[in-house]
Order: C-alpha cells, then structure tokens, then sequence
C-alpha cells in the first residue's frame, strides 16, 4: 500500500520505497512463492470445474426464478439431477423459453462430471497423498487436491499453525490497550482453497451433529 496508494506514485518513487524497504526488512515485501508448471496445470483444471459449477447454479436459478415468476415450482432436487426432473414440470408457456437452459444445464452437468473423474485420475496417479487427507470426512478428491496444489511445497511453513493465517482462516485482531478484539476469519490467501476448506468443515460438523443425534 506504500507503494500503489502513494497519492504521488511514479516508477521512480516505487524504487525508492522499494530499496527502503528492502534495507530494513525482506519479509515486509511479502515474497512470493511461485508454484510450479504441472500445479498451475492441474490447478487450471480445478478452477475451470468451478466455472462451470457456479455457471450452472445461474441457470438452474434462472429457471427457478422464471417458473416461480409464472406462479409454478421446480421440483427440489440436486444440481446433478435438476434438468431430469425439472422438465416434467415446466409450465407449457414456459418450455420455449427454458427447455434450451435446461438442455444447457444437463450439458454442463456432464461436462463437470468429467473434470471430476480427471481429478480423481490426477489425485490417484500423481498426488497419492492426497489419499491422506482424503481420510478426514468431508475432505473429497477436490478439496485434497486443492490444498496439495495451493500449499504445494509444506517446507516453506517452519510448522503448521503457519498454513491458517495463510489462508486467512485466523480471526482479525485490532488490540490496543486492554482492548483486544476479534473479528471475523481475515480472509488472506486463495479464496479458491479457502471455500473448498470452509464446505468440507460445514460437512463435517453436520455429519459428526448427525451421528451425536443418532447415539442420544
């Protein structure tokens, strides 16, 4: 912020923030790690899976909002299997309008599912340790492997309450005095990992919640 906020921000006034900065300490820079070709590669894969995903999720909203707009509703059911079920129940008036969408949706659902077998490939055949994190409930092959890809290399961290503040999963602290504050998770980091993690916790808390109601 030294730097781009400068109200007099010139290629000659970054250097010379740049060289102090330096002269007192490296870590104020922040240096970034660099992740490796075959990470970008595969982690391409995960983020264009997302796409698709949150592409999807738009048209099935835009086919429940035009149905519910027409005083009709769609069937609740998953995003995988919306375009099946959902078709009996469009109104006539409205088939014109929505049977390409849902035509559209179920393309997309297929699309996705194949980027979801390649990444079990790539988990199986070239990150087995994924397998390890794969034995927490909640934790599928998507979310393994976006975290061995993100954190890529453990050696950069000197231990493991490193990897939290990382990807801003630690609560703000605004401490002055006797006031000591905490706010919400900071949010640093990959957002992309961070939400993976986030789903995997949710999922994990409503399983174990499940399994505590069934033994009471």
């Amino acid at each position: 912020r030294l730097v781009y906020e400068n109200p007099r921000k010139s290629d000659r006034v970054d250097a010379e923030y740049l060289a102090k900065l330096l002269r007192l300490d490296v870590s104020l820079l922040s240096p970034v790690e660099h992740r490796s070709e075959a990470a970008q590669k595969h982690l391409a894969v995960l983020r264009s899976r997302d796409s698709l995903v949150q592409a999807r999720t738009q048209l099935i909203n835009h086919a429940r909002g035009m149905v519910k707009s027409f005083g009709g509703r769609l069937p609740n059911c998953g995003a995988e299997s919306f375009a099946r079920k959902a078709h009996p129940a469009l109104p006539d008036e409205l088939r014109p309008a929505l049977e390409l969408i849902l035509e559209t949706i179920q393309a997309v659902t297929d699309h996705i599912r194949s980027y979801q077998q390649e990444i079990e490939r790539v988990c199986e055949q070239e990150y087995p340790e994924t397998a390890n994190l794969r034995q927490i409930k909640g934790v599928g092959a998507l979310t393994a492997l976006a975290f061995v890809l993100t954190i890529e290399d453990p050696a950069r961290f000197s231990t493991s309450r490193e990897v939290g503040p990382c990807l801003g999963l630690v609560p703000k602290r605004d401490q002055s005095s006797d006031d000591d504050p905490q706010g919400h998770i900071t949010k640093t980091g990959d957002p992309y990992l961070r939400r993976l993690l986030i789903g995997g916790a949710d999922l994990t808390l409503t399983r174990n919640a499940e399994g505590d109601l069934k033994l009471s």
